[in-house]
């Protein structure tokens, strides 16, 4: 479980594929510990820890001078955008809540719906107003000043059309987080969010109990 708020942005050291599995290594200041080179992290990730990446819950798999390794599946690589990493993208990464933690954004499972990408990028005086597509199939998760997870970011929905959502971000959200390497076109993940999926799930179980009794 994670609250949305980025905690760092890391940098892709090398993506290894194999037959099974694609492993992805970060290099960030979070995976450095005591013994290695360079400046500690006070609480370095460890093995077995679970981190986003871009959104996507991963586990670390090991532990390397300030590299962070993630094995990721097929089937994950084929849902979400981690498919497209190179070599010196740059990703967002949050750390797995613990029990007492500051909830500063809102719940966040790591647990991508669908892939969105950037239709436009306005400036608003200190805010920029950025566009998505609506992914297909999760247009009624999305409501005004509702929440929305973009790349591991927590975010408040601004205006909703018929295929797209729109977001405010703040120069704060901007500077640490990939929001300042987007441009048109730039796919990203998307999760919706939790409360959301429980209520459109509950209101669609009872118009179909509604249909059939109709229907008797």
């Amino acid at each position: 479980m994670f609250s949305g708020i980025i905690r760092e942005i890391g940098t892709i050291e090398r993506v290894e594929q194999t037959e099974e599995v694609c492993k992805v290594f970060v290099r960030a200041q979070m995976f450095f510990d005591e013994s290695s080179e360079g400046e500690s992290s006070a609480d370095p990730v460890h093995s077995g820890d679970s981190v986003a990446l871009n959104g996507v819950c991963l586990t670390h798999t090991a532990e390397e001078k300030g590299i962070g390794s993630f094995d990721v599946a097929t089937e994950t690589r084929r849902v979400t955008t981690l498919y497209a990493l190179e070599v010196e993208d740059k990703v967002n990464l949050e750390r797995s809540l613990r029990v007492g933690d500051r909830i500063d954004g809102h719940f966040v499972s790591g647990h991508v719906d669908g892939v969105s990408q950037v239709e436009s990028i306005k400036t608003m005086s200190n805010t920029r107003e950025v566009r998505f597509s609506l992914p297909l199939g999760l247009e009624d998760f999305f409501a005004p000043k509702g929440s929305v997870t973009v790349d591991g970011v927590s975010l408040t929905i601004g205006e909703v059309s018929e295929r797209s959502f729109s977001v405010y971000i703040i120069p704060q959200t901007f500077l640490h987080t990939l929001f300042a390497e987007y441009e048109i076109g730039t796919k990203v993940n998307i999760e919706v969010d939790s409360l959301a999926r429980y209520a459109v799930r509950a209101m669609r179980r009872l118009v179909d109990a509604s249909v059939k009794e109709t229907r008797k």
